[in-house]
């Protein structure tokens, strides 16, 4: 039983990544950017309409700071994507 955990039985994180390929973690990964970059856009939004005044400069402070938040979370996911297989 080579590549499963020895207390659990499931599959550590090389047998994990050997069969997904890296074709596979790209399509993933895409996937998974695009539809959360939409979630992170209606919720921004929502936020903007519901909490944030109408006051121009506090709108303006808004959109700087959540307009760049998305990227922090997209560059781990990113590194994954482009990360080579282990082995």
């Amino acid at each position: 039983m080579a590549g499963l955990h020895k207390s659990r039985g499931r599959p550590n994180n090389k047998m994990v990544q050997e069969r997904m390929g890296i074709r596979n973690r790209k399509i993933f990964g895409m996937a998974l950017l695009i539809v959360g970059l939409a979630v992170y856009a209606l919720a921004g939004v929502y936020v903007a309409v519901t909490y944030i005044p109408d006051h121009w400069l506090v709108q303006l402070a808004y959109y700087a700071i959540a307009g760049v938040g998305w990227a922090f979370p997209a560059k781990s996911l990113l590194t994954w994507i482009h990360a080579p297989l282990a082995g």
